[in-house]
């Protein structure tokens, strides 16, 4: 095979990886925005952040990598709250929002955990 086969292969893999990448945050953002309307919360900054990647394994017992997202949300005042998205095997295996305040009747709510 020629050298330029080899040179090139690691950007065209570079470049898969990264549009991969894209998918899952944009799904991961998606999920993040459903939550937050069916909660009754605000999806601040329109944004996810991903926070850290772990090897798991899947139900088929294959090595796959879970990417963990956080992303913030308010109830009514101007105190942030934490949420999470976890994505495995191209699936969102984990939603939580942290409990919070419903500023409007001054108690706590409880956090909600979505399949």
């Amino acid at each position: 095979m020629s050298a330029g086969f080899w040179l090139l292969l690691p950007v065209v893999a570079a470049v898969a990886l990264w549009y991969k990448g894209l998918a899952r945050l944009e799904q991961a953002r998606s999920a993040a925005r459903r939550a937050c309307r069916q909660a009754e919360v605000q999806f601040l900054d329109d944004s996810v952040v991903r926070d850290r990647w772990k090897l798991l394994r899947g139900a088929d017992g294959r090595l796959r990598l879970a990417t963990h997202y956080k992303f913030e949300f308010a109830s009514r005042g101007d105190r942030r709250y934490t949420g999470t998205v976890t994505i495995h095997g191209g699936r969102i295996t984990q939603l939580e929002l942290e409990p919070w305040a419903d500023e409007s009747r001054g108690d706590e709510m409880d956090g909600e955990r979505l399949p």
